[in-house]
């Protein structure tokens, strides 16, 4: 019961991660979408296309990101 309280205060005291669950990813009507390329400008990582961001494909390659972000190799940009 005590090791319960400790973590329960603990997790009080640090920002609660960031879930898949909790992000709008938009949908796939980018002309890039479904290419195994994140081309979302609001992530950042490794899953992230290497070509030039564009606003027009804000929420707009959510496959892409939903499963980059899912395996690891994408973050909220910033954070």
């Amino acid at each position: 019961m005590r090791i319960i309280a400790i973590t329960a205060a603990l997790a009080l005291g640090f920002a609660s991660p960031v879930f898949a669950q909790s992000i709008n990813f938009g949908d796939d009507s980018s002309e890039w979408a479904n290419d195994g390329e994140c081309d979302d400008m609001r992530f950042a990582g490794p899953g992230m296309t290497t070509t030039p961001l564009l606003q027009d494909d804000i929420m707009r390659d959510a496959t892409d990101c939903r499963d980059a972000f899912a395996a690891g190799l994408l973050k909220l940009a910033g954070q």
